[in-house]
Parts: structure tokens; sequence; C-alpha cells
């Protein structure tokens, strides 16, 4: 393997493993609307999966 896939599996695993301890919730704002006692795990997951999607589209 590649070292870039390597590190990127890395990092996935480290983000796993926070939102599995990540037991917290979060309130957010978008675009003036509030969203109220959201699951904190789930937040960082759909930040993450925006990230890989515009990743993968700048690719």
């Amino acid at each position: 393997m590649k070292k870039q896939v390597v590190y990127a599996l890395g990092l996935m695993a480290v983000a796993v493993l926070v939102l599995i301890l990540t037991k917290d919730t979060v309130n957010v704002n978008i675009l003036g609307h509030e969203l109220r006692h959201l699951s904190a795990s789930l937040v960082f997951f759909g930040w993450m999966v925006a990230g890989v999607i515009i990743g993968v589209l700048l690719k």
C-alpha cells in the first residue's frame, strides 16, 4: 500500500474512535435554523462525510 493510503486509514481509525467515545449532544445552526440536542458523533460524522465528498470532487 502507498503511504498516503496508510495515513488515510489511520486518520479514519482515529476518527472512528472519537465518534464511538463521544456521547455528548450539540446544537447546530444552519442558515438561521437551529437544530437542538443532536448527537455530537452524528454531527461530526456528517462533517467528515461532507469533507470526503468535497475532497473526491476536487481530486
